[in-house]
């Protein structure tokens, strides 16, 4: 571990290389340390690569984030709350940019933040269901019996 933290502080120069050791890290499955660059600010300069002209940055930024919530929702579950992580994407307005490339011109870009909205920031299944006024449906069953 001790390998990983100087590699870390030594690439935490700037923004954007934090981000992509950051995505590094991440594809390694290695939580300890995704927690420890998240405790460390990467989600909102990661969100703010969702801006860049460059796919290729997109899509790391977004295989980023998906590692993130994928921790976020583990966490979530073991904890009975809410993924954290994704509170933190919302506050940083990186939902509204995710939800933004849901229209982008590549196909790979527009499927994953489509795959990132629908799995982490979905309506609940209750929440969709739709509701029904009570007086309403009896005053039609009055007409029926009529």
């Amino acid at each position: 571990m001790g390998c990983y933290k100087c590699n870390i502080r030594w690439y935490t120069a700037t923004n954007q290389v934090k981000d992509f050791i950051f995505i590094e890290i991440s594809f390694n499955k290695l939580f300890f340390l995704i927690r420890y660059i998240i405790d460390q600010g990467v989600i909102s300069p990661l969100c703010e690569l969702l801006s860049v002209t460059d796919a290729k940055i997109i899509q790391v930024a977004l295989n980023g984030l998906d590692n993130i919530l994928k921790l976020g929702a583990a966490e979530g579950k073991r904890t009975n709350g809410p993924n954290a992580y994704a509170i933190m994407i919302e506050e940083c307005y990186g939902l509204d940019k995710i939800e933004y490339l849901q229209s982008h011109e590549n196909i790979e870009i527009y499927q994953k933040a489509f795959h990132l909205i629908e799995t982490y920031f979905g309506v609940d299944e209750e929440e969709n269901l739709p509701t029904v006024n009570i007086n309403l449906l009896n005053f039609f069953k009055y007409l029926y019996y009529f």
